[in-house]
């Protein structure tokens, strides 16, 4: 089982970046460094890492802090898995953390997008988290070079 554990080192932070190369290609532009990864934690938000038995970052999540209508909310903006640890549970407990440590923190809403025709991020978004879909944003982050999204926003 992997321990669930913030990005506490700079290592870990490079880490996550590699596994955010390996999701979405070596070439994506949208990835978060490891400056964002840290300010991130510094202003409330979550830089979260599943580590393996041995210490390998096999999955994180991202998730930030704001205000939206006059509470606190939280963005959980990027999670991914390494191929071989999917089907495994692993972005279900980094989800079931992110939702406790917001909790702890008087957090009541979470906010995230999510890719309507990738079937696993919609079957742990709406059935596994329990989460509603509130808002449709055609193309919210507008055209990705990412391998994952191919030609599509």
């Amino acid at each position: 089982m992997e321990t669930i554990r913030d990005l506490t080192t700079q290592a870990d932070r490079l880490a996550c970046v590699a596994l955010q190369e390996l999701t979405w290609g070596a070439g994506f532009n949208e990835k978060a460094p490891p400056s964002v990864l840290l300010v991130a934690q510094k202003t409330g938000g979550l830089a979260v890492g599943a580590f393996a038995p041995d210490g390998t970052l096999v999955g994180f999540v991202l998730g930030f802090m704001g205000v939206r209508d006059g509470g606190l909310v939280h963005w959980a903006h990027m999670i991914a898995v390494v191929p071989e640890a999917r089907g495994r549970g692993v972005s279900q407990r980094l989800m079931e953390h992110l939702r406790e440590r917001c909790r702890s923190l008087g957090v009541r809403e979470i906010q995230w997008s999510y890719d309507p025709l990738v079937a696993r991020n919609a079957h742990l978004d709406l059935q596994r988290s329990g989460a509603t879909a509130s808002e449709y944003v055609l193309s919210m982050y507008g055209d990705s070079n990412s391998t994952q999204h191919g030609d599509m926003p």
